[in-house]
């Protein structure tokens, strides 16, 4: 009994954002993993790998710098698709601060504007999967932008 204690039990969702992550850990640095399996011949399986690599760095067994200079350059799936999702994000703003104005509550306004940016989107024809690459993007640049 006192063995189950320790284990940590994950909701599906939890579950499926953590694969998510490993997944991209393993796109994201798979010419390191196809390196070290080049070297020494042996196999290494996925999930070792993607939860072998942040373990070395926090061991400092592996400086954090030297890991990044394997990571595979971003790529921006929905690139060409640009234009419609900066109008789409513009519309959301509008609809933010219009419900804003009407008395809406910060929280439910940035929701139901984010809900209705989805739906624009999708009305362009947006795939919604490469938009996430996009918006992820525009954040770390806003971030750098504001902090000027």
């Amino acid at each position: 009994m006192g063995q189950l204690e320790r284990i940590v039990r994950l909701s599906p969702e939890t579950l499926h954002e953590l694969i998510k992550v490993h997944e991209q850990m393993l796109d994201d640095f798979s010419g390191l993993r196809d390196e070290i399996i080049k070297r020494t011949e042996i196999e290494v399986p996925k999930f070792d790998f993607t939860d072998g690599m942040p373990w070395k760095v926090a061991q400092d067994e592996v400086p954090a710098e030297e890991l990044l200079q394997w990571k595979r350059p971003k790529k921006l799936t929905a690139l060409k698709e640009i234009d419609k999702i900066l109008k789409a994000l513009g519309k959301g703003l509008s609809k933010y601060a219009e419900l804003l104005n009407e008395g809406e509550h910060e929280e439910a306004a940035l929701e139901k504007a984010a809900f209705y940016a989805e739906g624009v989107l999708e009305a362009y024809g947006v795939e919604l999967e490469g938009v996430s690459d996009i918006l992820r993007t525009l954040e770390e640049l806003l971030g750098k932008i504001a902090k000027k």
